[in-house]
């Protein structure tokens, strides 16, 4: 990967023409669109994740905040 981003290089088509100038190795999948998320499912746990989260930071140290690693790693821990 030339970056960060875990999507570089990934290019999606339905055709395999189309997809295979992209890259050297074509990969086919058939996801059925039941399976297929839709913002309504990505939205449906907002508020709980929000609620964890809100929670988490919220009862941080202003003095945590001069370290945002430990932020990061500790706003998970269970």
């Amino acid at each position: 990967m030339s970056g960060n981003n875990v999507f570089d290089g990934l290019f999606a088509s339905p055709e395999r023409d189309i997809a295979a100038s992209h890259g050297n190795t074509v990969f086919i999948y058939h996801v059925d669109d039941d399976k297929i998320a839709k913002s309504s499912d990505l939205d449906a746990r907002f508020q709980e994740v929000y609620a964890f989260l809100h929670n988490r930071v919220g009862n941080l140290t202003a003095a945590a905040y001069k370290h945002p690693l430990w932020v990061f790693f500790n706003l998970f821990r269970v």
